[in-house]
């Protein structure tokens, strides 16, 4: 007889509560169900940032909700063509854009890259879009 104490569950949606009850099983039947316990998922990636409004120092930075939607998100900036040290920007965004008025130019070109998360942690490639700007 085989015996798992745990099992993982694929395809579910972003930001969707999902209710799980477990039973024993034996020879003898089915036992009864266990109380009942809800998971809410983390959202799904936010779309790609894209830009608007832009001026020398300003930049309206708009996304679309991931599927499920989100209660907040995150936005981070980095400056620079190679840039990999993302600074968050603003967190607890209800909406979906956020006016940046804090850029600085290089060259005289503004040249940013932002990235909108989901609050639930650190920053990583696998939970993140970016879109450049120059």
């Amino acid at each position: 007889m085989n015996t798992y104490n745990s099992t993982t569950t694929y395809s579910l949606t972003g930001n969707t509560n999902y209710d799980y009850a477990v039973r024993g099983v034996n020879g003898s039947g089915d036992g009864a169900w266990s109380a009942t316990s809800t998971v809410l998922t983390e959202p799904d990636i936010p779309g790609t940032p894209t830009f608007s409004a832009l001026t020398d120092t300003t930049v309206t930075v708009s996304w679309t909700a991931p599927t499920g939607g989100a209660a907040t998100y995150k936005l981070a900036r980095c400056t620079g063509a190679a840039c990999t040290d993302f600074t968050n920007i603003q967190t607890g965004i209800a909406g979906l854009s956020f006016g940046d008025s804090a850029l600085s130019l290089a060259g005289g070109i503004p040249l940013d890259h932002c990235r909108v998360q989901y609050p639930s942690g650190a920053w990583d490639k696998t939970s993140r879009s970016e879109t450049d700007f120059i």
